[in-house]
């Protein structure tokens, strides 16, 4: 954790995805202790999260983030160019490079 305000948690790892987080408000002697974990889907690149908090964290841990997993259209484009580079350089190598000269 990057650091904790009343109602911003900053963290130095930035998160992606599916998130994990660990919370405890309070930090004092009476009945008011509470600790939580949720669950976000966060935007890539996400370093902050803002919660309306009237009584102030004491503590917050980052238990995991997902990186950003590509769509599978995005692969089915990388094959298909990768299909048309080796289609290219097999047709480039089949054509003759000899001169052929005819008499008639």
């Amino acid at each position: 954790v990057g650091g904790v305000t009343a109602s911003n948690i900053f963290f130095s790892t930035p998160m992606s995805g599916i998130t994990y987080i660990g919370l405890h408000w309070g930090n004092v002697d009476d009945e008011n202790n509470v600790s939580a974990f949720f669950k976000l889907n966060l935007a890539p690149g996400t370093t902050h999260i803002s919660l309306d908090n009237s009584q102030g964290f004491s503590n917050a841990a980052l238990y995991s983030t997902v990186a950003a997993v590509p769509e599978a259209s995005t692969w089915a484009m990388m094959l298909v160019g990768l299909g048309g580079v080796a289609w290219a350089l097999r047709r480039k190598r089949q054509v003759s490079t000899t001169a052929r000269i005819s008499f008639a």
